[in-house]
Formats: C-alpha cells, sequence, structure tokens
C-alpha cells in the first residue's frame, strides 16, 4: 500500500513479493524465487484483517464510539484487496 501511495498508482501485488525475495537475500544470502514468498504475503494479509476486525470489535466492546460505516467501509475494502490479490 505504501508504494502504491509514493507512485499513485496500483501495483501488482507480487511486488510485494519480489521484494521480499530481494530482502531475505540481502539478509541471509539465500536465494528464494520470488513466487514462494506469495503465500507469506496472503497469511500477512489475512492476519492483518482479522487484527482490524479485533481491534474494532474491542473498542465496540469498551464502549468506545465507533462510525459503523466507516469501519464497514474500510473492512469491505481490505476484504475486495485481499481477493484481488489471491487472483494473482
Amino acid at each position: 500500500m505504501r508504494l502504491q501511495k509514493i507512485t499513485g498508482q496500483r501495483h501488482d501485488p507480487c511486488v510485494w513479493d519480489v521484494f521480499a525475495a530481494i530482502i531475505h537475500e540481502a539478509r541471509t544470502g539465500i536465494k528464494q524465487p520470488w513466487w514462494e514468498w506469495t503465500a507469506v504475503r496472503k497469511k500477512r494479509q489475512k492476519e492483518e484483517l482479522n487484527k482490524m476486525i479485533d481491534v474494532g470489535l474491542r473498542q465496540l466492546d469498551a464502549g468506545l464510539k465507533v462510525d459503523p460505516k466507516k469501519a464497514f467501509i474500510r473492512i469491505r475494502q481490505k476484504i475486495k484487496s485481499l481477493a484481488k490479490s489471491s487472483q494473482k
């Protein structure tokens, strides 16, 4: 998402996988094909969505003011983003 904000364009989610492979090789010296990072990316995205939902539910439980419409829109956007990335 940060790259998209910087460039002002949507990028294929596999770009993250390429970056992850490059960083892994730089840190460890071990080369891995970028596509081996796809499952890692998808797992992290799913965890991020679950965390976002949990935080929202905890806020509601604590009686904090949460705009349900804004929360729903953010969650729906995240689900759409995950759906697009899983098609790749």
